[in-house]
């Protein structure tokens, strides 16, 4: 029976202390899955264990695991991955000084070097060759080479190749030339845009009417001219001062003046000034997705670019009713483009970002994605390998993880479980608790705190009644002895 990861780690980790050498211990056979002693046999479902353990334990196991050991189990690391590859940024991309990098091969690098074979070799990227050549040279076993890549899984069965995905495509991006927004149309989606953050600004102004309450009920006694004691006349500017605060406007009409009142004028105007500034940056947010969002591109009739290698674009362009005119290089359709030659571009979506990135200067910002499109049927790109071992390790890796998250557009990956991965709703959204309790808690400590002024005042007022009468009485009878006494 084969250990989990944490066990094997911890039983290395003893042989190692104890002495044993665990390049000849048949303990160390039996962790991996193999015969007990005896001629090495390595049956592919026993090898590739390595490709399962998590990044966390991966130190711990090379301290213990050497590579000589590694390579009589799984033979495969005996040697560097040879990959022919064809220009697909960001798949596969040459840059400056010649060398190739992108996602495929990040992540081919962490399933076959550094998980399946502990960085004990590496892999060596063959010059580059045109799309077709590099699978023409499959079928010949004196030119196969270990890895092909990238491979689209729509275009594999043309050339009846094994296949194996790594990363999914799901979104097609049109890139064509921005049209300007007139001010109607800039005033209409501002107002959309008010109207979509209403949760954030009804959390300012219920916060800003608790503040504003608290801060009448503690001025008050000592300022009624700046924050009158009857209501509503009170509370109001106290929420009058509260909102010119928060807006950092401060007019400077209202000022508290009692020290309990400026100590809790100094929290709020810090709340404050971040509520507001997460309104007017959600506002921003919201005002510049309803501009894409309304930027309307038809491509009805429309001749757009796409590479010749990529049949499930072609496919999506005609059922939207535009002509697809193929080209072997992003350069070629970037050209044509600025050239008027095609209305626009279509490709995958992580494409997309690297070309407007790429050709920044070039396309001086008049191009951008205009329209994003659902892939009409399922589409990945990865590899093409006659190698059983390494079809082995990379399903065996990915039997276990199950989710790819790619962090930028090159050198920076990230692989992980999507187990650890959890879906979250924004905060001060009209289905989050914090909106919810925010509104409620706010609106209740004002109310609160507007009936605890209420019947202070109210006591107070009934207080100088007493008084009043109190100091009638004596008057009056003061009145009457003088009167006694005269007469």
């Amino acid at each position: 029976m084969i250990l989990p990861h944490a066990s094997i780690i911890f039983i290395l980790s003893l042989m190692k202390l104890s002495g044993c050498d665990v390049t000849t211990s048949c303990q160390m056979r039996l962790l991996l899955g193999l015969p007990p002693c005896g001629p090495i046999k390595t049956p592919i479902n026993t090898t590739y264990q390595f490709c399962n353990i998590p990044h966390p334990y991966l130190d711990d196991v090379k301290e213990t695991m050497t590579c000589e050991l590694l390579k009589k189990y799984n033979p495969t690391c005996n040697s560097n991955f040879s990959i022919a590859y064809s220009n697909a940024p960001p798949y596969i991309y040459k840059d400056a000084n010649g060398n190739a990098h992108g996602m495929l091969i990040n992540v081919l690098r962490e399933i076959l070097i550094t998980r399946c074979c502990l960085s004990c070799n590496d892999l060596h990227i063959l010059p580059e060759k045109e799309y077709t050549n590099k699978l023409i040279n499959q079928f010949n076993k004196s030119t196969r080479d270990d890895i092909v890549a990238p491979i689209y899984s729509n275009s594999i069965a043309t050339y009846r190749l094994p296949y194996t995905g790594l990363l999914k495509l799901t979104k097609i991006s049109i890139i064509g030339e921005k049209s300007e927004l007139s001010s109607e149309n800039l005033m209409a989606h501002l107002i959309e845009s008010v109207i979509f953050t209403w949760p954030l600004l009804l959390v300012a102004l219920t916060l800003a009417i608790c503040a504003g309450s608290v801060i009448w009920l503690l001025d008050t006694w000592v300022n009624k001219g700046q924050f009158p004691r009857r209501f509503p006349n009170g509370p109001f500017e106290g929420f009058w001062w509260a909102f010119v605060s928060m807006t950092t406007v401060g007019y400077g009409d209202r000022t508290p003046s009692s020290p309990a009142a400026r100590i809790f004028a100094v929290l709020w105007i810090l709340i404050g000034i971040t509520i507001f500034n997460m309104y007017t940056a959600g506002l921003t947010s919201a005002l510049s997705d309803q501009m894409m969002k309304k930027v309307t591109y038809d491509m009805h009739g429309k001749q757009i670019g796409v590479l010749t290698n990529v049949p499930n674009i072609n496919q999506t362009i005609r059922t939207h009713y535009a002509s697809p005119k193929g080209f072997d290089t992003l350069s070629k359709m970037k050209d044509a483009l600025l050239n008027d030659n095609i209305n626009g571009l279509a490709m995958e979506s992580p494409m997309a970002k690297w070309f407007l990135s790429h050709y920044k200067e070039e396309l001086n910002e008049k191009y951008d994605v205009l329209l994003t499109l659902e892939e009409e049927a399922d589409s990945s790109i990865g590899i093409s390998t006659f190698e059983e071992r390494i079809t082995k390790m990379v399903e065996t890796f990915t039997s276990r993880t199950h989710a790819y998250q790619v962090t930028g557009l090159d050198d920076h990956l990230t692989i992980d479980s999507e187990d650890n991965y959890e879906e979250t709703t924004p905060a001060f959204t009209p289905t989050h608790i914090s909106f919810i309790l925010t509104v409620v808690l706010a609106l209740v400590i004002s109310i609160l705190v507007i009936i605890l002024g209420h019947f202070i005042n109210q006591y107070h007022q009934e207080k100088r009644k007493t008084l009043k009468a109190k100091e009638c009485n004596l008057e009056m009878n003061g009145n009457n002895a003088d009167d006694s006494i005269s007469h």
